[in-house]
């Protein structure tokens, strides 16, 4: 599957889900100029959009009946991926993918070239991972991180290069002299909880 395809299979899983809410919270007056405009910064076709959309609309409560049949590989990955991100955080997704410019550069659209890379066989088998971009949540740690650095010289005093956006597996790299370091940050969003790493970062 082209790369523009599967973030375009992701977009229409959200805006089945949260139908009207979903192409109103990005900004569209209906769904035609919701699919249109998507279909430009994608280079998708908008009527490929629809028809991803109407795929999934049987697993959602909206008015529309959708294509009552088996969801393929890759839809059921996305479908598992993501039915438990609640709809805050879904939303932050799909924005990032639409209006970051860099989003194809980065450590999130690895992760989800990795998710539809894994053989659709073994889909039914186990849970695929849940899927979780860098949303509220991180950026709020990663926030934080950058404040308590600046405060308190931590991990280690240096020069501070932001390297979120470089797909490089890494958040921060601390420049001290000759010697490098290399953060990355993780938060969680209630007290208790466990944490993600892709490959890349390990």
């Amino acid at each position: 599957m082209k790369p523009q395809n599967e973030l375009a299979l992701i977009i229409a899983y959200y805006l089945s889900r949260l139908d009207k809410t979903g192409y109103l919270e990005l900004g569209y007056k209906n769904f035609a100029e919701a699919t249109k405009e998507i279909g430009r910064i994608l280079n998708v076709k908008p009527n490929t959009i629809k028809n991803m959309r109407d795929e999934f609309d049987p697993y959602h409560q909206n008015d529309r009946i959708g294509w009552k049949r088996e969801l393929r590989g890759s839809r059921l990955k996305v479908l598992k991926a993501f039915q438990e991100t609640d709809d805050e955080t879904l939303f932050e997704i799909i924005k990032e993918m639409l209006q970051n410019n860099k989003f194809k550069d980065t450590e999130e659209h690895l992760d989800i070239h990795t998710l539809f890379s894994e053989k659709s066989s073994a889909i039914k088998d186990k849970e695929p991972p849940l899927f979780i971009l860098r949303g509220p949540t991180g950026k709020a740690a990663e926030a934080f991180f950058l404040e308590y650095f600046e405060r308190n010289a931590f991990p280690v005093a240096g020069k501070i290069i932001d390297s979120r956006d470089f797909g490089c597996g890494y958040d921060f790299e601390i420049c001290d002299r000759d010697q490098s370091y290399f953060v990355e940050v993780k938060g969680l969003a209630s007290k208790t909880g466990g944490v993600l790493f892709t490959n890349k970062e390990w």
